[in-house]
């Protein structure tokens, strides 16, 4: 539900896309809380931040937005007129497909709490509806579509007449956009590239339901047409590399490319090992937050409470570019997730001798993350040449005679 592209911090790109990615994320969580109240905030889902980011720059619309959407603080909401309309559009479908989603969840498990989900947030779905008629979206369309599934799911037959649904709301959420974005010219081009999207992510949630679908009793599109996981898995990257060249052809930036690649592998277990870096200790993370303190030429009277910011939440300290950003870490919602989510962790990884490459979702022998005109390659190295030989090796000549 909460969706496939999420950043991750072995992706390429650096602080800049980080920065970048958050910047959509705060942004399209916070418009939700303006727009549709508090409690919608927790129905955002990454794929809708993903498709304000690359709306916004195939666009190449700016993104010097209200200083609301870079604050550190969780708490402080934009105003109305503010926000930017790809934002609004994708808080809009964020919470339009949460109401077919709580709907689908209510039909096929007829358990109160989904008649309960439906009617807190009723509301929010009736503006969230009235806000993307003003967007000219196809709601009438989008609702027979998907009210197609249960007939369809009944007389299963094969994996895509069941995912069709969902491939084609998904494609008019994309194509919509283009025009909300101020891009009609590339409206079919990403009308594709979200047909092939809402297929992927349905393969992908039938693939991870299969054993508790079995378990229980419930529908299984993989099954129910007799498939496997196995070749749910094939059909999974082999869709995942359909999205990835439409994003190529779009001319979208190659960090989506790698990290759908690389969400793609985290979901199917990965065919290689992943490797987390190694920890720092105490006293160097201390030692690192003494010197991010420092860098943010932090007052005598807010030394403290900047430094417990910087020394509890390095990753987005990193990012603050004042001490006063730097203290309201406290009051934001990721960085206090990510700091329980760390002292979850019972036991360090082991190092191997591979390389974790997130831009790709593979395991490299060289020590350099490749990025954009490099290419990254399953032969073990980085090929400049952008094509990986079978012989293992890469070729500068562009081809994969070994001998050239």
């Amino acid at each position: 539900m909460f969706g496939l592209m999420r950043y991750r911090s072995a992706h390429c790109g650096g602080d800049e896309q980080r920065t970048r990615w958050r910047l959509h994320y705060c942004g399209a969580c916070k418009t939700m809380g303006r727009r549709y109240g508090q409690r919608s905030r927790l129905l955002l889902n990454h794929d809708a931040v993903f498709l304000s980011e690359l709306l916004t720059s195939l666009s190449a619309a700016t993104e010097d937005w209200a200083p609301a959407y870079h604050s550190r603080n969780c708490l402080r909401l934009p105003d109305e007129g503010e926000t930017p309309a790809v934002l609004r559009y994708a808080a809009a479908a964020t919470v339009l497909l949460s109401e077919y989603k709580v709907d689908d969840h209510r039909a096929d498990s007829g358990r109160r709490l989904w008649t309960w989900v439906r009617r807190a947030l009723s509301r929010s779905f009736g503006k969230a509806r009235a806000d993307l008629r003003a967007f000219d979206f196809p709601l009438a369309e989008c609702d027979r579509i998907l009210s197609r599934q249960a007939a369809l799911e009944a007389n299963a037959s094969d994996v895509d007449t069941v995912a069709a649904p969902t491939a084609e709301a998904t494609r008019l959420v994309f194509e919509c956009g283009a025009r909300v974005a101020g891009i009609p010219d590339r409206a079919a081009a990403l009308a594709a590239v979200g047909q092939r999207f809402g297929r992927l992510t349905y393969l992908i949630d039938a693939w991870e339901d299969f054993d508790r679908d079995a378990r229980i009793g419930g529908f299984n599109a993989l099954a129910a047409s007799g498939r496997d996981r196995a070749w749910g898995a094939r059909e999974i990257r082999a869709e995942a590399s359909a999205v990835a060249l439409g994003l190529a052809e779009l001319g979208a930036p190659s960090t989506y490319q790698f990290r759908l690649r690389a969400a793609v592998e985290e979901k199917l277990g990965g065919q290689f090992r992943i490797i987390a870096a190694p920890k720092r200790t105490l006293r160097e993370r201390w030692q690192a937050a003494v010197r991010r303190t420092r860098e943010l030429d932090t007052p005598k009277w807010a030394f403290a409470a900047v430094l417990a910011m910087a020394f509890l939440f390095p990753l987005h300290a990193r990012e603050a570019r004042t001490p006063s950003e730097c203290m309201s870490l406290g009051l934001n919602l990721m960085a206090v997730g990510g700091l329980l989510a760390a002292a979850k962790v019972e036991h360090k990884k082991q190092a191997v001798s591979g390389f974790w490459n997130g831009c790709c979702g593979s395991i490299f022998e060289c020590d350099d993350c490749c990025c954009d005109e490099m290419c990254c390659c399953d032969c073990g190295s980085c090929c400049e040449c952008g094509s990986c030989c079978e012989c293992g090796s890469c070729c500068e000549c562009g081809s994969c005679d070994c001998d050239c």
